[in-house]
């Protein structure tokens, strides 16, 4: 591998949704050959290839957030909020099809139990209920239908995996059923993250700029609506707004802000210091 390859990191294995996303948004940046795919068992070591803590050194990170139907992926926020010296360059959107995958010589009517990662699971939660199959949650799409391929035992043959069809060929397993999610318009949504200081794949100061940021308010009354006003005078548009428990803090919360706006969100926040106890800016990137 030569210095001049970029290496994406992904959670899950050859097939992963987060594969199809990667490519979908890097081959407009790199030419295909130079760009390689780091596989991760976690969100956690995900981030920490980025951040420099692990031998396998990654350029980029491509970060599941966000489901249309399922909503925010938890555990991934989690490691997002964890890190350190990690920022949002880039956001892609990857329309997701779920299959029903088996052991080749099974019928759909064996089974009795889909493995899956638990967003994947969600997104299907009407037709495994109108089969009467149970979930079982597995740490990835990809890697549910490379475990199931792995089994010899009689007793999997009643057992399927939630994944993309491209998994069905690369496993060797069958697809019983296409597009099994309840929506058909189902979406994720995934954050491009790179290192701190890392430089910006888009530069073009006429674009629309989006945000997300996290921060703390102080205990006073109102202080949520003052702030969200203050953005409002200045033309900063709230495109999603949730709150999480402060891990330091009990019952105390943080708020995730995603926003878009012209060049004015630094200058924004500053005015509004009077109101927060802490704030983090975790990326600005240009909306095309």
């Amino acid at each position: 591998m030569t210095s001049q390859i970029k290496k994406i990191a992904l959670q899950g294995l050859p097939g992963a949704y987060s594969e199809q996303a990667a490519q979908n948004y890097f081959k407009n940046i790199f030419p295909i050959s130079i760009f390689s795919i780091s596989y991760q068992d976690s969100f956690e070591k995900l981030t920490q290839s980025i951040q420099n803590h692990l031998a396998d050194q990654a350029d980029y990170g491509l970060l599941p957030i966000e489901n249309s139907s399922a909503g925010t992926v938890h555990s991934a926020l989690d490691s997002l909020l964890a890190t350190e010296n990690i920022e949002i360059i880039g956001e892609t959107i990857l329309p997701v099809h779920h299959a029903l995958l088996a052991k080749p010589g099974v019928t759909i009517n064996q089974i009795k139990t889909a493995i899956s990662h638990p967003q994947a699971l969600a997104q299907c939660t009407g037709f495994l209920k109108t089969r009467n199959i149970q979930a079982q949650d597995f740490f990835d799409t990809a890697g549910a239908a490379e475990y199931l391929s792995k089994q010899s035992d009689p007793s999997y043959l009643s057992t399927a995996a939630i994944a993309s069809v491209l998994c069905a060929e690369k496993y060797g397993l069958v697809c019983l059923q296409e597009n099994i999610e309840d929506l058909s318009n189902n979406q994720t949504r995934f954050l491009v993250l790179a290192r701190v200081n890392s430089l910006k794949i888009f530069q073009d100061p006429k674009n629309l700029f989006k945000s997300f940021l996290v921060f703390s308010l102080k205990n006073k009354t109102d202080t949520l609506a003052k702030f969200l006003i203050l953005l409002s005078n200045a033309g900063i548009n709230l495109t999603k707004i949730e709150s999480q428990p402060d891990r330091i803090l009990p019952f105390h919360y943080q708020f995730i802000l995603e926003l878009t706006h012209k060049n004015n969100l630094l200058e924004t926040l500053e005015t509004a210091q009077c109101l927060l106890n802490t704030c983090r800016v975790f990326g600005t990137w240009q909306i095309k």
